[in-house]
C-alpha cells in the first residue's frame, strides 16, 4: 500500500503503532481500508473547517 509519509504516520497512529510504522502483515485489508476511510473523512473535515473559518473570517477585514 503506497501512503504519503503523513498519512502513513496518521494511520500508524490510528492503528495504534507506537512508532508510526505500519507492519502490514499484522492487518486485515478491511481493517487497513477502515483506516484509510477514516483518516481520509477526518483530513476532509478539517480542510473544509478550515475554509469555512476562512470566508467567516474575510468579510470582518473588509470595511
Amino acid at each position: 500500500m503506497a501512503c504519503q509519509p503523513s498519512l502513513q504516520k496518521q494511520l500508524g497512529k490510528l492503528l495504534g503503532e507506537k512508532n508510526c510504522s505500519i507492519n502490514y502483515e499484522d492487518y486485515t485489508n478491511g481493517k487497513l481500508i477502515s483506516a484509510c476511510v477514516q483518516e481520509g473523512i477526518s483530513l476532509c473535515n478539517d480542510i473544509k473547517l478550515n475554509q469555512q473559518i476562512k470566508r467567516h473570517r474575510l468579510p470582518l477585514r473588509l470595511p
